[in-house]
């Protein structure tokens, strides 16, 4: 067949794509470390979309802290919300509500209900991510403070424990100041009489 008389063509082009491959190796090796980083810190760092109000990362932490998977948190709609502790869930949600409406970050302590029905406390520390001057998500870490909460407990109840003695031994310190001067009262007024 003549090319000429139907038309036909092919036309070949290449590119070396070489230096657009080793950027991409780049890229990806530079990810992994970031990753691998985020996994290694003793946290579960997330980050939150407001656009479309998902989690788009959770650290595989999650997993040894809480129990859950990283699919749980990004599938499961309002995930978070709905293990939030009972006693903390309506201030939490309203204290993040308003700190959002003014794209504050934030510091706070809450409780957590984890895989294994445990409470855990956790320390979220949270940052907004801004992007042309426009609050576009949430990034935050979320830090197991379980066992400084129950060294806290254990020393606020010795505490109470202490002072309750202090209470005690000061009101037995009246009673035995009370006795000792009735009883001086009396050895004085017998000397008296001796005399």
């Amino acid at each position: 067949i003549c090319y000429e008389e139907s038309l036909e063509r092919i036309i070949l082009s290449t590119e070396d794509i070489t230096e657009r491959k080793a950027t991409e190796k780049i890229i990806l090796d530079s990810q992994e470390k970031i990753e691998s980083i985020i996994n290694s810190i003793d946290g579960i760092v997330w980050e939150y979309t407001l656009e479309t109000r998902k989690i788009t990362f959770v650290s595989e932490k999650v997993e040894s802290i809480l129990g859950y998977t990283v699919n749980d948190w990004k599938s499961i709609p309002n995930f978070w919300e709905d293990h939030l502790h009972p006693e903390d869930k309506d201030w939490v949600l309203a204290y993040s509500a308003a700190a959002d409406r003014k794209h504050e970050n934030r510091v706070y302590e809450y409780r957590i209900i984890s895989k294994n029905g445990k409470t855990l406390w956790i320390r979220d520390i949270v940052n907004f991510v801004f992007e042309n001057n426009k609050g576009v998500g949430l990034r935050g870490i979320m830090i197991d403070i379980t066992n400084m909460k129950m060294a806290e407990q254990e020393l606020k109840n010795s505490f109470e424990l202490v002072t309750e003695q202090n209470k005690r031994l000061l009101n037995f310190s009246y009673i035995i100041s009370h006795n000792l001067r009735s009883h001086t009262s009396n050895i004085e007024s017998i000397v008296s009489l001796l005399e």
